[in-house]
């Protein structure tokens, strides 16, 4: 069997802030299997990771060694970086993450997943460099013994689905921080039923719009060293029991608020607004929202605001929205490269992004003008 022609699909979700999770399901894997030589492998289609860049699976159905016949028992399986046209312009030779794999098997009679091999239960992640002049895949030869998808006589004859999961932790700093983080979030969870609750509240503030809004100081300054320092520095708001807060938006100042009560994200769907988020969190140093932020604005790319995103990233010095803007115009390249949004980027004045997106041309091999190719 060809490995293009095999049944498949994929799917990726966001479990918690700081997890992104692949899903890829192999229909009737028996077929698969049966069909798959000793020592091939089948790819499963690239995802995208908002934080770490591309990625696909690389499954080989009878074990990826032709030299130890006896691994043929078992599934072997694979994480494999795929260089993006961002590393390769910054000449970016290496990426490091942590992951792990997760097995399901959904016998279609019952149509209920069971699971088969998980390391989530063993609370372990993977920590490696990938390399892109060679060391581009990890993972596992032994991954899981076919007996285990295969238990009984007649499970060989049943068409059984399988799903690999593959778990990417997408906080760069959460190893450092892990512990600090853990104890935070039992912190917050301890808050969240005070969350626009007015009870034992000692603190209110006005927006520029006129709406108060009654608050915690405890609660925010164990949360915020910008509100720790508004309420015992030396900061005029410091004896105040009304402080007015300009320039942003109620709706954004809630999202804040929520998140320094609950470590939870407010889930926000209007560009504008998460920008605004984006600049607050910022300006406050509340990194972990400002990272959940970017991840929502991320994957809402697409070929009506990217010029936005871009730049915005530009604006913040953010490379996680250049990275991603980047690599979206060059994957679009042929819709972008005439258009007005493109022509307003090329008239901004910027040296820097321009000498950037100019690249993305030279890496596709065409001519920044979109004249004509050149290979």
């Amino acid at each position: 069997m060809p490995k293009e022609t095999f049944d498949h699909s994929s799917s990726i979700t966001n479990p918690t802030p700081f997890i992104t999770t692949y899903s890829w399901k192999i229909s009737n894997f028996r077929q698969l299997k049966e069909n798959t030589c000793h020592g091939k492998h089948v790819y499963s289609p690239p995802f995208w990771n908002n934080y770490s860049g591309s990625w696909r699976l690389k499954l080989y159905p009878n074990g990826n060694s032709i030299n130890d016949y006896s691994i043929k028992d078992y599934l072997s399986l694979y994480l494999e970086a795929i260089q993006t046209p961002y590393e390769q312009f910054h000449n970016i030779s290496s990426r490091r993450i942590r992951f792990n794999f997760r097995l399901e098997k959904l016998d279609l009679v019952s149509s209920q997943p069971s699971k088969i091999f998980d390391l989530c239960n063993q609370n372990w992640f993977m920590n490696h460099e990938f390399q892109f002049d060679g060391d581009i895949d990890w993972g596992f030869t032994k991954f899981c013994y076919s007996n285990k998808i295969f238990q009984h006589e007649a499970d060989k004859s049943k068409k059984i689905d399988l799903i690999f999961h593959v778990n990417i932790i997408n906080d760069d700093n959460d190893q450092d921080n892990n512990e600090e983080r853990n104890l935070y979030y039992t912190y917050t969870t301890g808050n969240e039923k005070f969350f626009e609750d007015p009870s034992f509240s000692d603190i209110e503030f006005e927006l520029d719009c006129g709406t108060r809004v009654k608050a915690h100081k405890v609660i925010l300054a164990g949360g915020s060293d910008y509100f720790e320092k508004m309420f015992k520095g030396g900061w005029k708001e410091k004896n105040t029991m009304c402080i007015k807060i300009h320039d942003i938006s109620y709706k954004t100042f809630r999202g804040i608020l929520f998140y320094i009560y609950t470590e939870k994200w407010m889930d926000i769907a209007d560009l504008d607004l998460l920008k605004e988020m984006y600049a607050k969190a910022d300006m406050m140093g509340l990194n972990r929202l400002k990272k959940m932020v970017a991840n929502k604005i991320c994957g809402m790319l697409n070929i009506d605001n990217w010029d936005q995103i871009y730049t915005f990233g530009w604006e913040y010095g953010d490379s996680q929205f250049k990275i991603s803007g980047f690599n979206f115009v060059a994957d679009n390249w042929k819709a972008v490269k005439n258009s007005e949004k493109m022509n307003m980027l090329s008239e901004s004045g910027n040296a820097e992004l321009i000498e950037e997106i100019d690249s993305i041309s030279h890496i596709l091999g065409v001519n920044f003008d979109g004249m004509m190719f050149c290979i």
